[in-house]
């Protein structure tokens, strides 16, 4: 491995062999079974989009349909949004899975591995295994695929030879022996699809985006959700910072209906705010102050806003409090 790793706009962050640390934290995260459903997703996606801290994630069905596909591969949604990205291009979209997660999804799957044969600047080989035995031939490349591929005299490549050789050996290898790891070959990974239009640096940011709209009716639903954060921030200053709520105004602000979305999403967060308060409010004056900062504190960990309110309500009606491990998805 060099001193320094190949760049995220270049490449994913390079597949090792099965002990690499970073790898082996990230099957830590990933759970052995999907566990949440697309309603969940499509919930993450709106707190996601609000909190502006996933590039990829403009607008909330985007980032709903990152973190759907997380939950078919078993990947929780944070980790799905920091690791699986989606390529535009033509008119279709296109799913791309990092190779660190690659690698820890093989770890996490009982009974299937791989071993890293040979790995050098020049070539890399890769066994596959299930239950313990060889599933087929290794997969190898090196420099004259890479040449025949048309990929040897690129930039990375130059740069960081050793691990885009194994990087591409790890990924034929998968869709050749486990495509279910990658959801039956519904996700590929970089340098399986044609990079020219097109490549990870793209779907890390996304389709780049037109000039924000200056007509009127673009400046009064911008005015109207200001008024909305100054309501906000009176009922509770923490929410939401000014910064944060500019930066997405400057990420929404490219059509009427993204200004619309936005806005919507603000008065919904202002409601969702002002019934939050009002239950602390109510739990102050029937428990001392210690109970209700356990009792906010356990909410504020919770996932979505409906979730938060459902902790201060059992807590208002006496009932037993939600513990952390348990998942109560909104509306059900």
């Amino acid at each position: 491995m060099p001193d320094e790793s190949p760049p995220v706009e270049a490449v994913a962050a390079p597949v090792a062999d099965v002990a690499d640390p970073q790898i082996e934290e990230l099957a830590l995260a990933v759970p052995e079974r999907p566990t949440s459903t697309y309603m969940e997703a499509i919930e993450f996606g709106k707190v996601a989009a609000m909190s502006n801290l996933y590039p990829q994630a403009h607008n909330a069905a985007r980032a709903a349909m990152v973190a759907a596909m997380g939950a078919a591969l078993g990947v929780p949604f944070p980790i799905a949004l920091s690791k699986i990205h989606i390529l535009e291009h033509d008119g279709k979209i296109t799913f791309i899975i990092e190779g660190a997660l690659l690698g820890a999804l093989i770890n996490q799957r009982e009974g299937i591995a791989y071993k890293v044969v040979t790995t050098t600047d020049e070539e890399a080989e890769i066994e596959f295994l299930k239950g313990g035995e060889q599933v087929g031939p290794n997969c190898k490349w090196d420099v004259s695929r890479a040449t025949r591929a048309g990929l040897w005299g690129k930039n990375v490549w130059k740069k960081y030879p050793n691990e885009m050789l194994r990087w591409r050996a790890l990924a034929e290898g998968t869709r050749l022996y486990f495509p279910e790891v990658i959801a039956g070959g519904a996700v590929y990974v970089e340098g399986e699809i044609d990079d020219g239009p097109g490549s990870l640096a793209e779907a890390l940011t996304g389709p780049p985006r037109p000039p924000a709209l200056a007509d009127a009716e673009a400046e009064e639903i911008r005015e109207q959700i200001e008024e909305v954060w100054k309501s906000l921030a009176e009922v509770n200053p923490d929410r939401m910072s000014r910064d944060r709520m500019r930066a997405a105004l400057a990420r929404f602000g490219h059509s009427h209906v993204e200004l619309r979305q936005m806005l919507g999403q603000m008065e919904d967060l202002l409601a969702d705010e002002k019934e939050l308060q009002g239950l602390i409010g109510q739990l102050r004056e029937k428990e001392d102050e210690k109970v209700v900062k356990e009792v906010v504190a356990r909410a504020e960990r919770r996932g979505s806003p409906g979730e938060k309110l459902d902790v201060l309500r059992a807590a208002l009606a006496d009932e037993e409090p939600v513990t952390d491990a348990e998942v109560v998805p909104d509306g059900d």
